[in-house]
């Protein structure tokens, strides 16, 4: 009989002898699990089809595009602050640079304060960010800013080097010797080239970084710089110049 039911009702539709007992059939096939599964799911469909803004997967991902969309604004704030003092030349840190920065810190280091003083004078995106962020996601430790710092500096060093390769010009290198505070001996790398500003001539002298050097002899730092040019990208045989400072 349940087969029966099946076959008329999900196989092939009612018909024949068995419209005379149609109603009955119908409410016996309204009675099974398997129609009321059906309902459902077929409702369901209906309601995402209609209205997908109201299904579950796409309001997760509204939701996480709205976090990365906030999570970018933060970051620009606290990044251009980072390139205010890197170009103004101010230090970054203080005594106190752990937990949230606070007014009455005195010993707080110029990125705090300056973020501070931000989310104090219309800086909606920090103040809201200080307001709500936890102890493990402020974006404004030490080891952070460091990262920031170094992304925003390989950022310049690209730029730098593709405006000298596109231009396809000759260069000159600085270079220089010196130690850090741990003693450790590095060597300084600059690039200088001509470029069009307005269409008029600027020598520009770049800085590009430091690298760790151990052999301080002349083949030592010989072999050394050139290994920085071919890392760098640059065309050795368009070298021109080198000059080493002391």
């Amino acid at each position: 009989m349940i087969v029966d039911q099946i076959s008329q009702l999900v196989v092939k539709p009612l018909q024949g002898f068995h419209l005379k007992d149609a109603t009955k059939h119908m409410s016996n096939h309204e009675a099974t699990e398997y129609h009321k599964t059906a309902i459902t799911k077929a409702t369901e469909f209906s309601v995402r089809y209609n209205r997908p803004e109201k299904e579950i997967n796409n309001l997760l991902e509204k939701k996480n595009d709205q976090q990365i969309k906030e999570n970018r604004r933060i970051l620009r704030s606290i990044i251009e602050t980072i390139l205010f003092l890197a170009k103004q030349n101010i230090s970054f840190r203080g005594h106190e640079d752990e937990g949230f920065p606070r007014n009455d810190a005195a010993a707080q280091g110029n990125f705090r304060e300056l973020l501070m003083f931000r989310s104090s004078s219309g800086d909606e995106v920090i103040k809201n960010h200080l307001k709500t962020c936890s102890r493990n996601a402020m974006y404004m430790s030490p080891q952070i800013q460091n990262e920031l710092i170094q992304i925003c500096a390989e950022i310049v060093k690209k730029k730098i080097l593709k405006e000298l390769i596109s231009s396809s010009a000759f260069y000159s290198i600085l270079v220089d010797e010196t130690s850090d505070v741990s003693g450790t001996e590095q060597l300084s790398f600059s690039v200088r080239f001509m470029s069009y500003e307005a269409d008029n001539p600027v020598i520009r002298e770049e800085f590009l970084g430091f690298t760790p050097i151990t052999d301080l002899s002349g083949r030592g730092i010989a072999e050394t710089v050139i290994q920085l040019i071919r890392e760098h990208g640059l065309d050795v045989h368009k070298l021109r110049g080198k000059m080493r400072l002391t």
